[in-house]
């Protein structure tokens, strides 16, 4: 059992972070381009545009909200997917760190925290475990992506 928060996170879930970091850089692309489209949309609509670009303009943008709503899904899938793989892996280890035949003294004290670890303690650790990296990530995505289309009006 490592003794950092995030030498944890980092054995139970090293490389699904990766993943989920390279989600969220998809996730915020796609947010970039419906804004533009949305942007394009508005702009042609009042400068009365032609019809036919609008529509496709509109059915990208549809199509680009549909893909990115997917991928969210996807993403909170897999977060909680990891989440519950860490809650797993954290039960696992306080049940084999605690084992009544292996501690010369182990007593119903003992019982007793390692039952509120397990039952209190890890479901928020392993919550935590899917959405610490990929969360940040996808909010500063998000903050960048308003704050450059704010600059750009």
């Amino acid at each position: 059992m490592p003794r950092q928060l995030f030498g944890f996170i980092w054995r139970a879930s090293g490389i699904h972070q990766v993943w989920l970091t390279l989600l969220c850089v998809v996730l915020f692309v796609f947010g970039v381009t419906s804004l533009e489209i949305q942007r394009r949309i508005v702009n042609d609509a009042f400068r009365g545009g032609i019809f036919r670009p609008i529509v496709l303009l509109v059915l990208a943008y549809l199509a680009i909200v549909v893909t990115e709503g997917l991928l969210k899904l996807g993403l909170n899938i897999y977060r909680n997917w990891i989440g519950e793989g860490a809650v797993r892996w954290l039960r696992f280890a306080v049940f084999a760190a605690a084992d009544p035949g292996s501690a010369p003294n182990y007593s119903e004290t003992a019982e007793g925290i390692q039952l509120s670890i397990v039952l209190d303690k890890a479901d928020p650790i392993g919550g935590f475990v899917g959405e610490c990296i990929s969360e940040p990530v996808l909010q500063a995505g998000v903050l960048v992506s308003v704050t450059g289309y704010l600059l750009y009006l």
